[in-house]
């Protein structure tokens, strides 16, 4: 299947930025309660570890993604608590609303007041940048340069797509997204006339959640996709993997891309050193005629 991509309602200018923000809440409240990207543990304790931090520079965050409960998985599958930096283009959205909520849960999660974009991300803010069901949002040329800034400022980099472009997702996606939104809206935190309204008497929310669902999918890149983009344009070696790998919450696989310095820097006390088995270690650039 081609990538198509289109636009999706709650990016368009005209979308009410009200309804934005409750579409970005519901989705980052679905991907913690599900924990749908606790197998990916793994795979970033290993680019942490190999970019010689224990920070994350998280973009795109949307209302906060994943990472309540995958920071705690973390901690629990292998004893890393990350400290994480939740960062979006419009924090107000649904970013800042939640928060305090991950203040109370006592996690190491903290969240940006400033807009953060993905393509231009400030020297100042260190750590490994990582992207859940984001990275979908940028044209080809878009991700080749998110990429290429990470190299050149000498970051690791993990990204993960719980969407898949096939036919199966999308018509998983027509089917089960507007129940979702249904059953789950009643537990979202604080409650919103709003909401309740957009969702049960008027189904607009549901209707857009759905149908971004769907584009989504289009817009999603394979993992030979993200491999052309995983480039060194500058010359410096780095180590990519790209991929998919299972959730058990989900009927599909995750896609994943991660990068790393071939040799990395010393920090937060983890021990410095090339890694062991480098799989798929590039210097090419940005290959055109991808999506």
């Amino acid at each position: 299947m081609n990538r198509y991509h289109g636009i999706e309602l709650s990016e368009r200018h005209w979308f009410p930025s009200s309804l934005f923000g409750e579409s970005v809440e519901f989705l980052g409240y679905f991907e913690n309660i599900s924990n749908i990207f606790s197998t990916v543990a793994p795979l970033l304790r290993h680019a942490l570890d190999r970019s010689g931090t224990s920070a994350v520079i998280d973009l795109c965050s949307g209302g906060g993604g994943p990472w309540p409960r995958l920071a705690r998985e973390m901690k629990r599958q292998n004893g890393l608590c990350p400290s994480v930096l939740l960062t979006d283009k419009n924090p107000e959205a649904g970013l800042l609303r939640n928060c305090r909520i991950f203040s109370s849960n006592g996690d190491t999660i903290a969240c940006s007041s400033q807009p953060i974009d993905a393509r231009n991300v400030p020297a100042d803010l260190d750590g490994v940048l990582t992207f859940f069901n984001a990275f979908h949002h940028f044209s080809p040329r878009e991700a080749h340069d998110i990429l290429g800034n990470a190299v050149s400022t000498g970051r690791g980099i993990a990204v993960f797509e719980a969407t898949e472009r096939s036919l199966f997702s999308i018509i998983q996606m027509i089917f089960t997204l507007p129940p979702l939104v249904w059953v789950l809206t009643p537990f979202l935190r604080p409650v919103r006339f709003s909401r309740i309204f957009f969702t049960y008497v008027v189904p607009i929310l549901p209707l857009v959640i759905t149908l971004d669902g769907v584009l989504s999918s289009l817009r999603t890149y394979t993992p030979e996709e993200l491999r052309r983009f995983a480039g060194n344009c500058d010359g410096t070696v780095y180590t990519w993997r790209a991929g998919s790998i299972k959730s058990f919450r989900l009927p599909r696989k995750i896609t994943y891309l991660i990068g790393y310095p071939l040799h990395r820097v010393k920090k937060d006390g983890l021990h410095s050193k090339a890694d062991p088995h480098p799989t798929n270690t590039k210097k090419t650039c940005y290959e055109k005629g991808v999506g």
